[in-house]
């Protein structure tokens, strides 16, 4: 289901993108999704099962009635904020940057930008924010569900269409709100960290209120981005294999 989502949203972005984006950059993020969604489901599927075999959560969650629209809205809410503090510490620490970085690799940001992140980052980030939400709550599959429903957003935010909220940008994520995050331009530099709320980078001031027609161009401010799939499975070590790689065609045959 998310595949054709993906499709159908390429097909959108294709009719009226924000800047020009090359198919072979969004074949090469398809390609790649592959490969690295299969190596973080097995790391975050044991987490979350290792949690819910040893502790479970402090806070049990209700699972039907009335009760359950605000145990999704605390659950969503939580999470958010948990994944705003995590996107901060990746951009602030070296070790984290050196995995987050290949997601913001992509000089060509679009809807499959969204799943573009190193495998190794993901795991991190179950065994972090996702146990420490694990262990403050007992959710229950209905609010599961309405999370990873609600969490098909991203796909939108990544998007390359020129849409924004205007006056409204504080209420909730946009694809040029978050184009900013992803901006190769230096004045936009640990800006638009939030995942849902835009609420979280005005309160802690890091948020930059995107101007009208304001769609900058996206990627790493050094150009650095993936030769290969194989430098995308091993992106924090890409160093070495390049290093190994021109030292095969340099040597002098015997």
């Amino acid at each position: 289901m998310v595949l054709i989502v993906i499709v159908i949203g390429i097909l959108i972005e294709r009719i009226r993108p924000a800047l020009h984006c090359p198919i072979r950059g969004v074949i090469f993020n398809i390609v790649y999704w592959f490969p690295a969604t299969f190596l973080q489901t097995i790391t975050v599927g044991g987490v979350v099962m290792l949690t819910n075999m040893l502790v479970g959560g402090v806070i049990i969650l209700p699972s039907k009635g009335w009760l359950l629209v605000p145990a999704i809205a605390a659950f969503v809410i939580v999470m958010d904020f948990s994944e705003y503090v995590f996107h901060r510490l990746q951009h602030r620490i070296p070790v984290l940057w050196a995995l987050h970085s290949f997601h913001h690799s992509d000089e060509t940001m679009n809807l499959s930008t969204t799943y573009r992140h190193f495998w190794a980052d993901q795991a991190l980030k179950a065994m972090s924010i996702n146990l420490l939400v694990g262990l403050l709550f007992q959710a229950n599959p209905p609010v599961l569900l309405a999370y990873s429903g609600i969490m098909l957003c991203n796909l939108f935010f990544h998007m390359n269409v020129p849409i924004g909220l205007g006056r409204c940008w504080l209420l909730l994520n946009s694809p040029q709100y978050h184009r900013i995050h992803h901006s190769s331009l230096t004045e936009h530099q640990d800006r638009n960290f939030a995942a849902l709320f835009p609420i979280f980078d005005a309160i802690f001031r890091t948020a930059h209120r995107p101007q009208a027609g304001e769609f900058p161009a996206t990627g790493l401010y050094d150009q650095d981005k993936p030769r290969d799939m194989i430098e995308a499975l091993i992106w924090p070590v890409r160093g070495t294999y390049r290093a190994m790689a021109s030292w095969r065609w340099r040597r002098v045959p015997d």
